[in-house]
This record gives structure tokens, C-alpha cells and sequence, in this order.
């Protein structure tokens, strides 16, 4: 039985910026190729980090960064939790997201 090779930005994305990408320490990238840019799971959502160029966006104008939560079996759920252009709100939300209430505090959608 031939070894499947893990599917990663670099082999579903040859031609995306990987220089470009952030830390992603505590994030596992889980690209596929039929999606428009690369994704990473963490806590039970999808991270898509969009292209760096806005014009090469699937939305241009759009967040880079945009998340997703799925349901308890896996499946994505219909709606953005966050899209913003800023990592570091990013990172915020997920280190937010295990203490008690809302990781967005007032804000919802993209970050203010």
C-alpha cells in the first residue's frame, strides 16, 4: 500500500508565497488544493490565510486571515468567526477562545 505524502501549503499551493506566511507555531496545516489559498487547524476551526497581494484575493478587499469554526463532526460551519488582515488579533482570539464568554469581546466579523 503506497504511503500518502500529508498534504501541506507547499505540495496543494506550489506557487503561494511561503515567505510571506506568519508563525504558525500550534497551528496544523491542513491545505487542499480544491480551496483557494492554504488552511491551518487549530481549536476546532479553520484558518484560511488568503494570498498576500489584495488583487489576488478570492475576495479582494477581504481579510488575509479568516476563520471558520466546525461542528463536532467535523464539518464546517456556515459562517465567519473572524477576518482580519492583523495576525497578532488573530492569535488574540485564539488565546481568548478558552477563557469564559465571548474570545471576541464586542467586536464580531472583522476586527475594528
Amino acid at each position: 500500500m503506497p504511503v500518502l505524502e500529508k498534504l501541506t501549503v507547499d505540495n496543494q499551493f506550489p506557487d503561494y508565497p511561503t515567505d510571506t506566511l506568519p508563525c504558525l507555531d500550534g497551528f496544523e496545516d491542513c491545505s487542499w488544493h480544491n480551496d483557494t489559498c492554504p488552511s491551518w487547524y487549530r481549536d476546532n476551526h479553520i484558518v484560511w490565510v488568503d494570498w498576500p497581494d489584495n488583487d489576488d484575493r478570492e475576495v479582494p478587499g477581504g481579510g488575509r486571515f479568516v476563520v471558520v469554526p466546525l461542528d463536532k463532526d467535523g464539518g464546517l460551519i456556515d459562517e465567519v468567526t473572524l477576518e482580519t488582515d492583523d495576525w497578532n488579533y488573530l492569535l488574540a482570539f485564539f488565546e481568548n477562545l478558552t477563557n469564559e464568554g465571548d474570545p471576541l469581546g464586542d467586536h464580531h466579523g472583522r476586527n475594528p
